[in-house]
């Protein structure tokens, strides 16, 4: 699963917002919008406070070449 997909189902599984969970990890709300829109990848950082926030692990997605 993608780790746009993961952030988004996991706070929807909360019942959060973008902005409830922007608050809730202390990062900017565009943060999070562009982090369930795909458009960027997370900081170390930020994606801990994500974790810790939504009480599950974040994989990174593996792409291959075939």
């Amino acid at each position: 699963m993608k780790l746009a997909d993961q952030v988004r189902t996991a706070r929807h599984a909360l019942g959060l917002t973008q902005a409830e969970l922007a608050v809730k990890a202390n990062v900017s709300p565009a943060t999070i919008h562009r982090l369930e829109s795909g458009r960027t990848d997370t900081r170390p950082s930020v994606r801990q406070a994500l974790e810790h926030v939504l009480g599950t692990q974040l994989t990174r997605e593996h792409v291959t070449e075939q």
